[in-house]
């Protein structure tokens, strides 16, 4: 499975937008080159879906035109996927090899010891046809953004004791891409470590300490699903690199 590297160590204080343009993956029943293009389908994935254009076959009708879109913002996002005639079943495994691009841009890449970061995330259809994306909802759209240090430890894993409830019904809803919109999303993370609580009845990591002064990589997991993707989710998981740092005293 050959994926680009799009990013390298970027200056303290610079303002990276990380781009993945999303490869064919040969560990999912494809080849070298890009099975899509070949006509072979990679395991799990329905033949019918392919489409000359590039794109994925879509119904007409009413129902689907709710969830199809040229531009959305996060807002709009959000909108479009609380809509029931956009709620679906999960889907087969999709393969946007060559069909994706994912660029997320931090507002920093350095902060302080329990700092806050925003991430502006585009999603843009790179085909001539129309390119469906499913997404869980639980119970709105979130995207998660995790800390790992230079080990490839996860900073701010939860400590204490997880739920032992069930958790909350998944959902499943899609947005449809007209041939090269764009959509946006939005996510957030502090620089704090987590431990597990129940916030207004919810169990969820709660925030703790602050984390420690140091260089970290932010992996921010993309909530789409049915995509076809390595163990190490080269699609849907972008890497940003963070310096943790005290402010200097005068």
């Amino acid at each position: 499975m050959n994926l680009t590297n799009f990013f390298s160590h970027f200056p303290r204080r610079s303002l990276p937008t990380l781009t993945l343009l999303v490869a064919g993956l040969s560990a999912c029943g494809g080849t070298k080159d890009n099975v899509w293009n070949k006509g072979d389908v990679p395991i799990g994935t329905v033949k019918k879906m392919e489409q000359p254009d590039g794109g994925v076959a879509t119904e007409a009708g009413d129902s689907a035109d709710a969830c199809r879109v040229q531009e959305a913002s996060a807002t709009e996002v959000d909108a479009i996927l609380a809509k029931p005639a956009c709620a679906t079943d999960a889907p087969l495994d999709v393969g946007l090899g060559g069909r994706l691009a994912v660029s997320v841009s931090p507002t920093v890449t350095s902060i302080v010891p329990g700092g806050h970061v925003d991430f502006a995330i585009t999603l843009e259809n790179l085909t001539k046809g129309e390119l469906p994306l499913y997404f869980r909802l639980n119970p709105g759209l979130e995207t998660t953004v995790s800390a790992f240090d230079k080990n490839g430890k996860q900073a701010d894993k939860p400590t204490g004791t997880p739920p032992h409830r069930a958790p909350p019904p998944v959902r499943t809803a899609r947005v449809i891409l007209r041939p090269g919109a764009k959509i946006h999303l939005a996510a957030g993370w502090d620089a704090v470590a987590r431990k597990w609580g129940n916030d207004a009845g919810i169990d969820r990591a709660m925030a703790g300490a602050d984390l420690k002064k140091g260089k970290y990589t932010l992996r921010v997991f993309l909530p789409l699903i049915g995509v076809v993707e390595g163990e190490n989710r080269e699609v849907t998981t972008a890497k940003i690199p963070m310096t943790i740092e005290p402010v200097e005293s005068p």
